[in-house]
């Protein structure tokens, strides 16, 4: 083959998968969007800084003091990494965490609400 013909192939080959990827949803897009509408989500790491049960909320600091107040819900996932206190222990709540802990947050940009809460193993 020639240079120009292998190019051109590639750039076939590659568009066409780059096409077959796909978003990975399944079921009609309506059906979709209304089960599971798109949101950005974002991630932060930091260190409880309150917690207020009765309103669902948890505040983290993160390693360059900027504070986030998140709120959780009846969908927010509550986690602990092995080797912290709640290691393996199942049914873990808002309350369970502590001012101090270490923790990882994935939260929805647009409400600032909590989907995963997770306790972090201390850096040895």
């Amino acid at each position: 083959m020639t240079r120009i013909s292998s190019f051109a192939f590639l750039f076939v080959l590659l568009s066409t998968a780059a096409l077959a990827q796909g978003s990975g949803s399944t079921g009609s897009l309506s059906t979709a969007r209304a089960e599971r509408p798109f949101a950005v989500t974002r991630i932060v790491l930091g260190k409880v800084a309150a917690i207020r049960v009765n309103d669902k909320l948890i505040v983290i600091e993160d390693s360059k003091g900027k504070k986030y107040e998140i709120k959780t819900d009846g969908k927010t996932k509550f986690r602990a990494d092995d080797k912290t206190e709640f290691s393996g222990k199942k049914n873990l709540a808002l309350d369970d965490f502590q001012v101090g802990q270490e923790v990882k947050i994935v939260f929805r940009e647009m409400d600032k609400t909590a989907m995963a809460v997770q306790l972090r193993a201390a850096k040895s």
